[in-house]
């Protein structure tokens, strides 16, 4: 058996299983330290897993991982810090908003 990859979540996991199932290439999953147990206990584990195939079947399924992970966009860490800084402190603060609306109290 050879690694050709690790995916951080059982259901990634699950989506590897059936695009190589449906490619005629049977996949041996292997939980990272505890992390078989965790995801067990908690539903998800931080460990990752490791992807083994047989060698004979290793070049179909590198091909095969490699074009399913071209299609998902990814986004660099700084973009991701933006995103989350902008969530975190909205440029368009609402609470602006009701500082020029009188208070409907004062009626």
């Amino acid at each position: 058996m050879v690694k050709i990859a690790t995916v951080s979540d059982p259901i990634e996991l699950e989506m590897l299983k059936e695009l190589f199932a449906d490619n005629g290439i049977e996949i041996m999953p292997q939980h990272r330290e505890a992390g078989e147990f965790l995801t067990l206990y908690m539903g998800t584990s931080n460990y990752g897993i490791d992807i083994f195939v047989s060698e004979a079947d290793e070049e179909a399924a590198k091909k095969l991982h490699t074009l399913y992970f071209s299609e998902i966009q990814t986004i660099d860490e700084a973009s991701l810090m933006a995103q989350a800084e902008e969530a975190i402190n909205p440029e368009d603060d609402f609470e602006d908003d009701f500082e020029d609306d009188p208070d409907p109290s004062e009626d």
